[in-house]
């Protein structure tokens, strides 16, 4: 599991495959889920979430064992826990 904040970029200057992404959001703040995130894997998911228009908080996680949808439900969870310790939206 990983959270990284970014700094340059924001929530809509993520590059993905639109079939596996998902906007949605995270305790009222902007967010997507991206299922199976990394190039020819499974098992793995990653959410981001707003920060300001160039600032994202990513939050991942790969699972060795585990379906996509598992590891989605787990880095779902984990990204309502750290939601309220970041600063507003800007």
């Amino acid at each position: 599991m990983g959270i990284v904040l970014d700094d340059q970029q924001g929530i809509d200057d993520v590059k993905s495959d639109p079939s596996k992404l998902f906007g949605g959001d995270v305790n009222g703040r902007r967010s997507l889920l991206d299922k199976e995130s990394l190039p020819s894997t499974s098992g793995d998911c990653t959410v981001y979430l707003e920060v300001a228009a160039k600032a994202r908080v990513m939050v991942n996680t790969a699972l060795s064992r585990g379906t996509t949808d598992e590891a989605c439900e787990f880095i779902s969870r984990v990204s309502v826990a750290v939601e309220p310790q970041l600063p507003k939206v800007k």
